[in-house]
C-alpha cells in the first residue's frame, strides 16, 4: 500500500499540485535542503530553548547550535537571535500568561506527523502559532499548514479530555510570525468555520490517494506558491514545459511598443516561475556540492571573508601586557592589518593572530576556470565541531 507523507509544511504544494505528492510517495522526487531551511531550523531551536527554560533569548549563553541533519555548527549571530527574540516576546504577550506548548510533534492525517511551533489555550480560544524566518510574505487566512497543525492539536485535546472539541473550544486562532518583515498576521474563526477548512484539506488528501502513478502528469499543476518550495522544482518536467512554452511566445524580443500585450501577459505570469526554477537549479547544485558530490565543470570556494573580531580577547590582553608592560595602551577594535595603531608592527601583529578570528563568508559555486582553490569540506566540518570543544590550556600566556 502506498504511504503518503502529507506533511503540513508541504501542504501549500500538495493541496495545489496533487500529482507532486503522488510522485514523492513513489520515491520519484528528491528531498533536498537549502541554507534558508537550515537557518530556519536553528532559529526555531533557539526559540524553543527560550520557551522551555522560561527565559529570554538574550539569556541563552550558547554561541553555536549543531544541526543534527548536516552536523554543521551554526553560529547564533545577532540576526538569528533578534528573529527568535521577537517571536518569543510576541507569543508571550499574546498568550497573556497562558501556558505555551512549543515544538509539539503530533499525528496529522494517516501516518503523517507535524510539529507545531507554539500553541496555547486562552479560555475557550485555541491559538496556534507558526514562525517563518524567511522574507516571502505568508498570510494566516487559508494557510493549510497552520490548519493542519491546529487540527492536530484539537485531536490531541479531544483525546486527553475525552470529549468533543465543541465542549471546550469556541474559536480557533491561526498566527503567522515573520520577524524579518516585522509582521504578525492572524485570523480567528469559529470552530465550525475552522472545521470546514479542515474538510477542504482532507478532500484534497482523499483525492490524491485515488490518483494512479501512470496518470500523474495530468495532476501536475505548476504555480508560484506550490513550486516555490517543492523539492522537485529543479527537475519537474511540468514546470520546465510551462516556462519553455512561455519563452516561445512571439514578439517578446521586439521593442516595447510593438509587443503583443496578450503574449506579454502570459510571459509575465511565467516569469516568477522561471525565477523559481532557476533558483532551484542553483540551490540543487549548491546542496549537492555542499554534500561533497561532484558537479562537472564547477567547484566550491570560500566566499568573501567578513569582519575581524576578538576570539580570545583576555588571552590577547595578557600577552600584550606581558610583552610590553602594564603601561602599554591599545585600541580594542580591529581595523586593517594594524589594528592597534602605529605602536604595533606587522610582525608584532602576527603574534596576536591566534587570538583574532574572522567571520567566514558563505561558500560560492564557481566555474573550474575561476580563481580560488576548492574547499576541503571534511576539514571545514572538523573545524566547526572543534570550536565547540573545550580549549586546551595555552602555556605561552602567563
Amino acid at each position: 500500500m502506498q504511504t503518503y507523507p502529507f506533511r503540513p509544511s508541504g501542504s501549500p504544494r500538495w493541496t495545489r499540485c496533487l500529482g507532486s505528492e503522488v510522485l514523492i510517495a513513489a520515491g520519484k522526487f528528491p528531498d533536498t535542503d537549502n541554507p534558508a531551511a537550515l537557518l530556519g531550523r536553528i532559529t526555531h531551536a533557539l526559540a524553543a530553548m527560550a520557551f522551555d527554560h522560561s527565559c529570554t533569548v538574550k539569556a541563552i549563553a550558547a554561541t553555536h547550535i549543531i544541526d543534527t541533519d548536516t552536523l554543521q555548527a551554526i553560529a547564533l549571530d545577532r540576526d538569528i537571535r533578534r528573529c527568535a527574540e521577537t517571536y518569543v516576546s510576541t507569543v508571550r504577550t499574546m498568550a497573556a500568561g497562558a501556558f505555551i506548548n512549543c515544538e509539539t510533534t503530533l499525528p496529522v492525517f494517516d501516518a503523517g506527523t507535524g510539529t507545531t511551533d507554539a500553541w496555547y489555550r486562552l479560555g475557550r480560544l485555541l491559538s496556534v502559532h507558526d514562525l517563518k524566518s524567511g522574507r516571502v510574505e505568508i498570510r494566516a487566512a487559508g494557510n493549510t499548514q497552520l490548519i493542519m497543525y491546529a487540527w492536530a492539536v484539537l485531536q490531541y485535546l479531544q483525546r486527553i479530555m475525552g470529549t468533543h472539541a465543541a465542549n471546550f473550544i469556541d474559536k480557533v486562532q491561526l498566527v503567522i510570525h515573520q520577524p524579518h518583515n516585522h509582521t504578525v498576521d492572524e485570523v480567528t474563526m469559529d470552530l465550525s468555520a475552522f472545521l470546514n477548512e479542515v474538510d477542504k484539506v482532507a478532500a484534497k488528501r482523499d483525492r490524491i490517494k485515488t490518483i494512479p502513478l501512470a496518470d500523474v502528469s495530468k495532476f501536475l499543476t505548476p504555480g508560484l506558491k506550490q513550486c516555490r518550495y517543492c523539492p522537485a522544482r529543479a527537475e519537474c518536467e511540468a514546470l520546465s514545459e510551462k516556462i519553455t512554452e512561455a519563452l516561445r511566445k512571439p514578439d517578446i524580443a521586439v521593442v516595447a511598443g510593438a509587443v503583443d500585450n496578450e503574449a506579454l501577459a502570459e510571459c509575465c505570469e511565467a516569469a516568477p516561475l522561471a525565477k523559481v526554477w532557476a533558483d532551484a537549479v542553483l540551490d540543487l547544485q549548491y546542496s549537492k556540492m555542499r554534500a561533497g558530490e561532484v558537479v562537472p565543470g564547477f567547484k566550491l570556494v570560500d566566499g568573501k571573508m567578513g569582519r575581524r573580531f576578538w576570539e580570545k580577547a583576555e588571552k590577547a590582553e595578557s600577552l600584550l601586557l606581558s610583552t610590553y608592560g602594564p603601561e602599554f595602551t591599545y585600541a580594542k577594535t580591529l581595523l586593517g592589518v594594524k589594528p592597534f595603531g602605529d605602536e604595533v608592527s606587522r610582525e608584532e601583529y602576527k603574534i596576536l593572530a591566534p587570538y583574532i578570528g574572522q567571520k567566514r563568508g558563505a561558500y560560492r559555486v564557481v566555474k573550474n576556470s575561476a580563481k580560488g582553490d576548492p574547499v576541503d569540506l571534511t576539514a571545514e566540518r572538523t573545524k566547526d565541531i572543534a570550536k565547540l570543544l573545550p580549549e586546551p590550556e595555552d602555556n605561552n600566556v602567563n
